[in-house]
């Protein structure tokens, strides 16, 4: 197992299992087995490699003691990224239907709106003395900048939530603890502002997806013939 990625702690549970089972009662074998691993990734050059393991003591016919145990492996790397692939297209195939039932131009809209609060939080964060826009307040301590970050974030979630897109909502509503926590906690204000784009790094990519989906997959325009006010979405959420 030394070119395995099993961490020391459970290579030591192996062991120990192993070898106070020789000798012994099967059942002292099948009390103890829940430490074997029954998956391992082996290091090989240029590569890694995924294997099942399946453990089978040899019990001794005159001592009906474990005698030895029998160990299969078998590569699944091969099976592992097929299954990956079809889990992965089952959640793309989820998400084009989600899409799909949205009007085209309600969606554009969606996508606009969210790219216009990650603006407004990337300019909380990264530029706080550049002047407000005109949809932009001016935000004077760490604590004021973000609060407005976390109310951006909640009115993100309540819009994805009302389109079904669960994994934006699910995104943002780890990004809302994060924010949470910054505020609650007592390090560097200003350099937990700096950073914090970096933790939503996952929303960026999660939306990046949906542009994809809906622009290449489905092959729509971007063109959008509605306007919703900001102001007004803010307000539907929080009531």
């Amino acid at each position: 197992f030394s070119k395995t990625t099993l961490p020391p702690d459970t290579f030591h549970l192996l062991e120990t299992t192993l070898v106070t089972a020789m000798g012994e009662n099967i059942l002292h074998f099948e009390l103890n087995q829940h430490h074997l691993p029954r998956n391992v990734t082996v290091a090989t050059p240029g590569s890694e490699r995924y294997c099942s393991l399946d453990w089978s003591p040899i019990l001794n016919e005159t001592t009906a003691t474990v005698e030895c145990i029998l160990l299969l492996v078998k590569d699944v790397t091969e099976t592992r990224s097929i299954a990956e692939l079809q889990v992965k297209h089952d959640e793309e195939f989820d998400i084009i239907g989600r899409i799909a039932r949205i009007k085209n131009s309600v969606f554009a809209d969606f996508l606009r709106i969210n790219g216009s609060y990650f603006g407004e939080i990337e300019q909380l964060c990264l530029y706080p003395d550049l002047p407000p826009s005109a949809s932009h307040s001016v935000y004077h301590d760490f604590k004021e900048r973000f609060d407005r970050i976390y109310q951006i974030l909640h009115t993100m979630k309540g819009l994805s939530r009302s389109y079904d897109m669960f994994e934006l909502s699910k995104a943002l509503h780890l990004a809302e603890d994060v924010c949470h926590s910054s505020l609650q906690g007592h390090g560097n204000k200003s350099e937990a502002l700096a950073n914090f784009p970096n933790e939503i790094s996952g929303i960026v990519a999660i939306i990046g997806e949906y542009k994809r989906i809906n622009f290449e997959v489905l092959g729509r325009n971007q063109v959008s013939v509605i306007t919703i006010e900001r102001e007004y979405l803010e307000r539907s959420v929080e009531e």
